[in-house]
């Protein structure tokens, strides 16, 4: 069974998903097939995933970036997060296709998404949160829709 929330935001670009392995763990190597056969080749991971999938990404030739948000929640370190985002900027503009998930592949995923796609064409969280909804769910939580609020509105114009 393939990863059952995959889908394009930018196509071909920035994808986000439901975690691999979600409906078995077993499944965690089909899962990154899937991926590197859709042409990701930059994984950022906001849950672990179980096995070992760091070796099995080196082996499809996908980059895999840990960077833990728990679920529900916000990031931990605004200033990590801004890195984060500003590097998954840089791989998209060196051609390298990104997918992001979290557990399920929707709140912490979509707060991801909806950050880079503000950041990345200059957008309003309003802006940004829509393109990302265009193909897919987004944010389960009021906190996560004010983090991206101020991380596009406020906090990225005072650094």
């Amino acid at each position: 069974m393939t990863l059952q929330n995959f889908s394009w935001v930018l196509p071909g670009k920035l994808a986000g998903s439901d975690i691999p392995g979600h409906h078995s763990a077993d499944h965690i190597r089909t899962d990154l097939e899937y991926l590197a056969e859709n042409g990701i080749r930059y994984l950022v991971s906001l849950e672990k995933p179980a096995g070992e999938i760091q070796q099995i990404c080196s082996e499809l030739n996908m980059t895999w970036k840990y960077f833990p948000i728990p679920d529900f929640s916000l990031p931990p370190d605004i200033t990590a997060f801004s890195k984060m985002v500003t590097e998954i900027i840089e791989k998209l503009q060196n051609g390298l296709p990104v997918c992001v998930h979290c557990h399920a592949g929707v709140g912490r995923t979509g707060l991801v998404l909806s950050c880079v796609i503000g950041k990345y064409f200059l957008l309003d969280s309003n802006k940004a949160l829509a393109t990302v909804r265009r193909s897919r769910a987004a944010i389960d939580t009021a906190e996560q829709r004010n983090f991206v609020r101020y991380f596009l509105e406020e906090y990225e114009y005072r650094i």
